[in-house]
């Protein structure tokens, strides 16, 4: 069973929760020089963005095609920043700070560049707005399950005082903890209702917006709990 795109689940998350609470994009500096680093790779990714698409028009491109391009983008620009992410991370002096740069850098850049960039917004927004027909009632039901799994178990983190005092990259991780033991626990569930083409593409993007559009319809006040100390 592929695991599902948790890169587009992540940014999913971290927009609606943006969106809903109207917070900054970019967290205050828990790493000195942190929010600079992602407006910077932000900046540098949009123009990337920008030149691409002269070449291939992102409003008429396929989700797949939309999103692949969306990540390339942002992953390259990321990697090509590297030195000066390490020099950061050392004037930072804060142990661990590399690593913590590299595990939320991808969702804080995401989320800057949807609010900030116009190309990253069309792009976002054709495969984050990817939809099929109305779901079977075997998918519904599905998403329906996992949905309120996945908010009962944001909600035990919260109650067992998990996420206190943690920035929301921290809650996203410790979310990501639960959101891949779930997955793996419903991985047959999921050949079952989509067969083999539960591991396409298309479905892995298709029950990533589902599942969160879900949870923000039923446990949105549950789901802002990922804002962390960000909102504060």
């Amino acid at each position: 069973m592929k695991s599902l795109s948790f890169c587009s689940f992540l940014l999913s998350f971290s927009w609606c929760i943006t969106c809903y609470a109207g917070t900054s994009p970019t967290a205050p500096d828990s790493i000195s020089g942190q929010t600079q680093l992602i407006k910077q790779i932000a900046a540098e990714a949009c123009q990337q963005m920008a030149a691409d698409k002269q070449q291939d028009s992102f409003a008429t491109m396929r989700p797949p095609q939309a999103q692949d391009t969306f990540e390339k983008i942002l992953l390259a620009t990321i990697k090509r920043r590297e030195s000066t992410i390490r020099q950061v991370a050392r004037r930072s002096n804060v142990p661990g700070a590399y690593e913590q740069l590299l595990g939320s850098l991808a969702t804080l850049v995401s989320v800057q560049l949807v609010r900030t960039c116009p190309d990253a917004t069309m792009l976002y927004g054709r495969f984050a707005g990817a939809r099929s027909a109305e779901p079977t009632p075997a998918e519904q039901a599905l998403i329906q399950e996992w949905g309120d799994e996945l908010c009962q178990r944001l909600a035990a983190l919260q109650k067992a005082g998990r996420l206190q005092g943690k920035t929301s990259a921290e809650c996203l991780e410790l979310f990501h903890q639960e959101y891949t033991a779930s997955l793996t626990k419903r991985g047959p569930q999921i050949m079952q209702v989509y067969g083999s083409d539960g591991n396409s593409q298309m479905v892995v993007d298709l029950l990533s917006n589902r599942i969160t559009q879900y949870m923000q319809q039923h446990c949105l006040q549950t789901l802002l709990l990922l804002r962390g100390t960000d909102a504060k």
